[in-house]
């Protein structure tokens, strides 16, 4: 049988559970209060909220965080959700990687892993590897079961947020993933995008948190973007929205994965970059790289130590995606781009590559309107994503 969070008890504990998931949530999103503040933010009578918080202090879910200093006159107490009783499991399953971690409400890691010899195959074997994977890094970590409140998940490909099937992997399944891997785990389960999931990081913790109209680029081996329009993630009417690797660019020559020639992602990626270094070798120029056959991080790193044919990819690679950006940019007018994932890491070389093409296709107003810059999160954040992602299903973010 499932086992209940606390939170998700309180549905059976108490008769009024809205109104104390409303208490929980509103502490959640608004950080720590007094008594009044919390009545008055939620619109109930500090008797009535002196009520509520009681019964959370007892049920463990709020904690006197104590006494507030203040000048003159009896200081407050102050009052917060234990976040020990708040926690996720986030998975991110990359095509070459796989990350797990359990993630408290405030973002913070409790207990982190990944492994980087992963190959992701759309085989019953690749999931058993992946649900055994996360099973044994829970067991390790010693999370109370109870204190989690569900599992997001980060899977490449096309994922239909309202059925929640998967179309580019694990589509042999008789079920959806989302309950296929409710059943495994016990727990409700929410498979998302790796982009969206990307996106949501920055909304919540990164770049695009202060803004209401922005991109976020996912930019590794693939290429994805999270859009947000005015304040909103918009994942489209089945959540395949930002397939920005898949717009048609050019007369590129390249097979994508989606099994079509001349998709953006053939040209600006990390996948990009290996083809490119393959063919610059191949037609005579020179490198200090001493791998025969390159990844994408390896250039990177060779762009950064100063290798001249690897910073000319790096910054290639850069205009393309600028060029597409630009024509973006003229279409939705975005306030702000944060641009994230692996390449990255290359920073100034990638953006001025990104500047100079996006300066060459953006209509001048609009382009002077929108800043462009590196995201300062970290490899995590598509995993870090992922978990948030649980908690905005519960509505604590």
């Amino acid at each position: 049988m499932k086992k209940l969070s606390a939170y998700e008890n309180l549905s059976f504990n108490t008769r009024q559970s809205s109104a104390y998931m409303r208490a929980i949530q509103k502490f959640s999103k608004c950080g720590d209060m007094t008594i009044p503040e919390f009545s008055t933010a939620i619109g109930i009578s500090v008797p009535t909220g002196t009520k509520i918080i009681n019964d959370l202090l007892a049920q463990k879910l709020l904690i006197c965080k104590g006494k507030r200093e203040q000048i003159g006159g009896r200081p407050p107490l102050i009052y917060g959700l234990n976040k020990d009783l708040f926690k996720v499991v986030a998975v991110e399953v990359l095509l070459k990687r796989i990350r797990v971690g359990v993630l408290n409400v405030q973002g913070e890691w409790l207990a982190y892993d990944e492994d980087g010899d992963f190959r992701l195959k759309n085989s019953q074997e690749s999931l058993d590897f992946i649900v055994q994977y996360v099973q044994s890094f829970l067991k390790t970590s010693k999370v109370v079961d109870t204190e989690i409140l569900g599992v997001g998940v980060s899977l490449v490909g096309m994922n239909d947020i309202h059925s929640g099937k998967t179309y580019s992997y694990f589509d042999f399944l008789n079920e959806p993933l989302t309950k296929y891997l409710s059943g495994v785990f016990q727990k409700n389960v929410y498979v998302e995008n790796d982009s969206y999931a990307y996106g949501l990081a920055e909304t919540k913790l990164g770049g695009l948190r202060e803004h209401q109209n922005g991109f976020a680029i996912n930019l590794s081996r693939g290429l994805g973007m999270a859009l947000l329009s005015e304040g909103h993630l918009h994942a489209g009417s089945n959540g395949f929205a930002g397939e920005f690797g898949h717009m048609q660019f050019g007369n590129g020559t390249r097979m994508c994965v989606c099994r079509k020639t001349g998709c953006l992602g053939t040209e600006a990626s990390g996948f990009a970059l290996e083809m490119d270094y393959r063919e610059h070798v191949a037609s005579g120029e020179q490198s200090s790289l001493t791998t025969e056959d390159p990844r994408y991080d390896d250039i990177i790193k060779g762009a950064l130590k100063g290798d001249e044919l690897c910073i000319k990819l790096v910054y290639d690679v850069g205009e393309k995606l600028g060029f597409a950006l630009g024509n973006i940019i003229n279409l939705l007018n975005p306030e702000i781009i944060i641009i994230g994932g692996k390449l990255a890491r290359s920073k100034d070389l990638l953006l001025d590559g990104v500047m100079f093409g996006a300066r060459r296709s953006a209509l001048t107003q609009s382009m002077k309107n929108c800043h462009i810059e590196l995201s300062k999160l970290d490899d995590r954040a598509g995993v870090l994503g992922a978990g948030l992602n649980v908690f905005t299903k519960y509505e604590l973010l």
